[in-house]
């Protein structure tokens, strides 16, 4: 950051910072309901997660050209369900 005659510390950007210029989204410990949340930008209608799974932590490196095959692992390794109520309505549970 930097204001009038102050300059703050610089840090290197992270390797992974211009990832979604390549279809690519890499997280390191987010909260699942964070990744839903990007996740969301990315694909048509509502995308959500039930508060009983939010919190779970995830980290990885997903090519977002198929946000539903990204939905379909999650359901392997975490303990959660995708549950499709229609095309644009998809919400993650507690299995």
């Amino acid at each position: 950051w930097f204001s009038q005659g102050q300059v703050g510390s610089v840090e290197p950007a992270s390797p992974d910072a211009d990832a979604w210029t390549h279809g690519m989204l890499v997280v390191n410990n987010w909260r699942l309901e964070d990744l839903i949340l990007e996740l969301q930008r990315y694909r048509h209608g509502h995308l959500g997660c039930q508060a009983q799974v939010a919190a779970l932590r995830i980290s990885g490196a997903f090519h977002l050209s198929s946000i539903d095959t990204i939905l379909e692992n999650l359901s392997s390794t975490l303990p959660v369900r995708i549950r499709y109520f229609s095309r644009y309505w998809t919400r993650v549970e507690s299995v």
